[in-house]
This record gives C-alpha cells, structure tokens and sequence, in this order.
C-alpha cells in the first residue's frame, strides 16, 4: 500500500490488519520461470479500530511480466517472463460475510 499513501493512512487511522496476506493467484507450472510464483489481487483480514467487526481488505494490482533485461512482455508471451512487478491499483473494504469468494475480487 506504500504505492497509495493516503489511502494507507486511511486504513491505519481505521482498522488493524493481520499479519499476512493470501495472494489470490498463483501461477501454473506453464510458467517457465516464474510457476509458483504468487500475485495479486491480494487479501487482509482486518478488523475496524471503531467496533471490531471483521474486515476484508482486497488489494487490486496490475501485473508487468519482463525478460530478464526489463522488457515488457505481450500478454501472448508472459509465460517466457522471468520477472514480475506489480502495480497498486485500487483498493477495497468489504465486512467479512459479504466477501466475494468466487474469484472475482477486482474488476480489470
């Protein structure tokens, strides 16, 4: 979230986030060099400083795939990418019971 600092802030000042974060996708043995590899979007389970009700906090990247000098890859040839960078994208909060679970946390 450092790449949104206001909106950092506005979480700090308004839940606590657990320690760690499930990464929604993780990439397929297809993947020459990255399989395995685990990406965005990104999930937090919080809870609100003001009534302690369960939070999910979703964290929406966009993905660059590059070869090994650092150039961008065509999303026809991101499985020969050796390397990912992700940009912050937006952000949600959602009450624990209403969270999607079908996979589609982020809109594209």
């Amino acid at each position: 979230m450092r790449q949104m600092p206001a909106v950092q802030d506005v979480i700090d000042a308004g839940m606590d986030l657990s320690g760690s974060a499930l990464a929604e996708i993780r990439l397929g043995p297809h993947f020459k060099y990255l399989g395995g590899t685990r990406m965005g979007p990104y999930t937090i389970r919080a809870k609100s400083k003001k009534d302690g009700s369960a939070l999910v906090v979703v964290l929406c990247t966009k993905a660059r795939f590059s070869t090994k000098s650092g150039q961008e890859l065509s999303e026809a040839r991101i499985e020969e990418a050796v390397a990912i960078e992700e940009r912050l994208t937006g952000v949600m909060v959602r009450q624990e019971s209403s969270a999607m679970v079908d996979g589609s946390l982020c809109s594209t």
